[in-house]
């Protein structure tokens, strides 16, 4: 279910690319695939690419690609052991992120509607996804490549010094429109 910080992550990512008239961009965990659809379609020039680990949702991706008359790749990958690779611009990804014990805390029309496996994450291991695609991004992304999340709240200081400790550069964390640090942006040296 895209929510506005999913927007307004679209929008920085757009800013970005701003100057430029062709791009590179890789969407993981794309679900149903609004982030790579809207950054295609910002430009046709732009080379996206939507990755998931669920066939049902890159079906539904695919579907979503024909409704809106936009030519894009999609690949079925595991974020968490991929095999794609490639040399981009950019990197994005609305990763799981939520820890399990959270899920009480939740809103039924979410958990109701999103499978288990788009949401969460173990409790032991609330990074695990932005460890795992900063580690891919460091191989995969060009010099002066930005690599952008949205993020859960309560971990993005803790994302930052990860992404620190992996040898990001000009780490920016954004508020959403409510005042949480729900995006990140970083680049690579």
């Amino acid at each position: 279910i895209p929510r506005p910080e999913t927007e307004e992550l679209v929008h920085w990512i757009d800013e970005s690319l701003r100057a430029k008239r062709s791009a590179t961009i890789i969407d993981w965990c794309t679900g149903s695939g609004c982030i790579a659809l809207a950054l295609k379609n910002r430009s046709k020039d732009f080379d996206v690419m939507g990755v998931d680990y669920s066939e049902q949702a890159l079906t539904q991706a695919k579907l979503n690609a024909k409704a809106l008359n936009l030519e894009l790749s999609w690949i079925f990958d595991d974020a968490l052991a991929p095999s794609v690779s490639g040399d981009f611009d950019v990197v994005v990804s609305n990763p799981p992120y939520i820890p399990v014990h959270e899920k009480a805390e939740m809103a039924s029309h979410v958990t109701e509607y999103e499978p288990d496996m788009a949401l969460f994450v173990p409790d032991h291991d609330a990074l695990l996804f932005y460890r795992k695609l900063g580690e891919w991004s460091q191989q995969n992304l060009k010099t002066d490549g930005q690599l952008f999340f949205e993020l859960h709240e309560k971990y993005a200081q803790e994302t930052k010094v990860l992404l620190e400790e992996l040898g990001f550069v000009d780490i920016e964390i954004r508020r959403d429109l409510q005042g949480k640090e729900r995006m990140l942006r970083c680049v690579k040296v």
